[in-house]
């Protein structure tokens, strides 16, 4: 599994071609589709997405999506989201590209949702696709951080700073929920 700094570099040079496309917004693409634990990875789809013409030969491209899903499916917990780091950013740009890692997670998930398969009991809601609860919640919590206004972060303090770090660790947990639920791996569903 790669580190955050070899995560950061591959996404630096997939993104290299893909104008107004940061490495953390492709993290969050990556990881909105790879939720689903789809097989194989859907290129097309994170191509849509970034409004891109995107080369799924890409090396740079095929080990950052690998090493995203190596990570969402590694036992350990490892997985990280992909953001400036503390020392690199103002708290203001962390929470800045937090908002984008969720939007473009949200989008990926939208676009992965359509080919979700409903509960075998038929309960499906009239609004489209079944949810558990659960998930549900944590979309509802995403678009709101999603929502966030970076500029309201200008003046902030450490404490503020400390309660961003929890925010980041929040949607981490929350992304690694929603995989456990939505994840189509036949190995944990035993028959």
């Amino acid at each position: 599994m790669a580190d955050l700094e070899t995560l950061a570099e591959l996404a630096r040079a997939a993104v290299a071609d893909v104008s107004g496309c940061s490495p953390a917004e492709l993290h969050g693409a990556v990881c909105g589709l790879a939720v689903f634990n789809p097989s194989p990875f859907p290129f097309d789809g994170l191509a849509d997405l970034l409004d891109a013409r995107i080369d799924p030969a890409d090396p740079s491209l095929w080990s950052f999506v690998e090493a995203t899903c190596g990570a969402l499916e590694a036992d350990d917990f490892g997985f990280a989201l992909l953001l400036p780091e503390l020392d690199d950013a103002s708290t203001a740009e962390r929470l800045a590209e937090l908002a984008r890692w969720c939007a473009r997670f949200l989008d990926a998930f939208a676009r992965g949702l359509a080919d979700f398969p409903a509960p075998e009991d038929g309960d499906l809601d009239a609004a489209g696709p079944f949810l558990p609860p659960e998930v549900q919640e944590i979309i509802d919590d995403l678009a709101a951080i999603a929502d966030a206004d970076a500029a309201s972060a200008e003046d902030l303090s450490d404490e503020v700073e400390s309660d961003l770090v929890e925010l980041e660790e929040f949607v981490k947990v929350g992304v690694l929920l929603m995989r456990s639920v939505l994840s189509h791996d036949d190995s944990d569903n035993p028959a």
